[in-house]
């Protein structure tokens, strides 16, 4: 008894729950072994009276499995398995490391879809370039500063000649232009009218203003038609800006008359050229220049402040230096319109803020397409501008 006070004493709880449990486990497994036992001998001693003929008569000698056999061994079966279970309660259980998979030398590849193309009819300068028979006048185009034009202005109606149009050139006529963007610019403003024309009005249309300024003649025949002798082609998808018109000839730019030529046929500079006439100023933009002058609309006229109009009518001299502040030594084309100051022949600069379509000094803006003359450009503005005050 002092043993096992001493055991108890000196055993921890957890000890004291798992020789319980080992205890009662051993018990229950005596229990359960006797049981099985004395069943399984009962069913051998059924199988074998079953088995033998009724007129046999069982042999003194006959040999028959001890009972205590099997169940004895049933008894240390059931131990082990109560021990293993005594085992797997005791001790804390230790999780199976899970299987490690082999490290993959293999380097990952990521599939990236290809760009998506540009829709072809967004714009004609698209449409140009999704199309090979105009890879010559593409590169035009550019050499010319016109892909901005192509590609934000408009609306346009294009006659593009083809690649074979360009080699129907004399020799080494295409390599001179490409060299001399204002001469191509000239050239390709010919083949440029600032509006939308489909084919199916070529007929009642004889005549069509370019943005050059000088028009072209349209003549229609049965199912085919014309421009200035150039056979016009199927036209191409239209697009947001436009119509691609193609045809089989350069289009050759007649003699361009003077700024004063231009502004003088154009309706919507009638307001302008009239104070031009007012403010003797025709001779000067007839002179050799070149010139470029930013003309306001008539519509600009009509946002002057109240009473401006009246007071520029009745002093010439206030009126010739807000004209002359609309004008600009040298030939800028739309391209040229970038951020700068310029020199005005009234003294005081403009300020360009940004490219064709952005804002000028104040309120200004640029509309239109550039007309291109033999001493210069005009650029349309949406208001008039007034200098500051000296």
């Amino acid at each position: 008894m002092q043993r096992l006070r001493q055991f108890i004493d000196e055993s921890s709880a957890s000890s004291l729950v798992i020789a319980a449990f080992l205890g009662t486990i051993t018990v229950m497994s005596l229990l359960v072994a006797l049981v099985g036992g004395g069943l399984l001998g009962w069913w051998i001693l059924t199988a074998e009276s079953a088995a033998a003929p009724a007129t046999a008569v069982p042999s003194a000698a006959a040999t028959r499995v001890p009972i205590g056999l099997p169940t004895m061994q049933a008894f240390v079966q059931q131990t082990m398995v109560a021990m293993d279970a005594a085992n797997l309660i005791a001790l804390p259980a230790t999780a199976t490391p899970a299987p490690v998979q082999p490290t993959s030398t293999a380097v990952a590849v990521t599939s990236v879809p290809p760009p998506t193309p540009g829709d072809p009819t967004a714009n004609i300068l698209s449409l140009l370039l999704s199309d090979p028979q105009f890879s010559t006048l593409v590169q035009a185009v550019q050499s010319a500063g016109m892909a901005d034009t192509l590609g934000t202005g408009g609306p346009f109606t294009l006659f593009a000649p083809t690649n074979a149009a360009f080699e129907q050139l004399p020799e080494g006529t295409l390599e001179a232009l490409l060299q001399n963007p204002d001469a191509l610019a000239e050239l390709l403003s010919y083949h440029l009218v600032p509006q939308r024309l489909e084919q199916s009005a070529f007929a009642t249309t004889p005549a069509l203003r370019t943005v050059l300024g000088p028009a072209l003649a349209l003549r229609v025949t049965g199912t085919s038609a014309t421009v200035n002798g150039a056979a016009v082609a199927a036209s191409s998808p239209a697009t947001g800006n436009g119509l691609v018109h193609p045809i089989d000839m350069v289009l050759q730019t007649p003699d361009i008359g003077t700024l004063v030529d231009l502004l003088a046929v154009d309706a919507r500079f009638t307001k302008f050229y009239s104070w031009l006439e007012r403010a003797e100023l025709i001779s000067l933009l007839q002179g050799e220049g070149p010139f470029t002058v930013f003309a306001p609309v008539n519509e600009g006229f009509l946002a002057l402040p109240a009473g401006t109009t009246d007071f520029l009518l009745l002093d010439a001299n206030t009126m010739r230096a807000v004209l002359l502040y609309h004008v600009v030594g040298g030939k800028l084309m739309q391209a040229d319109l970038t951020p700068q100051q310029l020199l005005t022949l009234a003294g005081p600069q403009i300020k360009i803020t940004g490219s064709a379509d952005a804002p000028l000094y104040g309120p200004a803006n640029v509309t239109g397409t550039a007309l291109v003359a033999s001493n210069g450009v005009v650029h349309g503005l949406d208001t008039v501008l007034l200098p500051p005050a000296p």
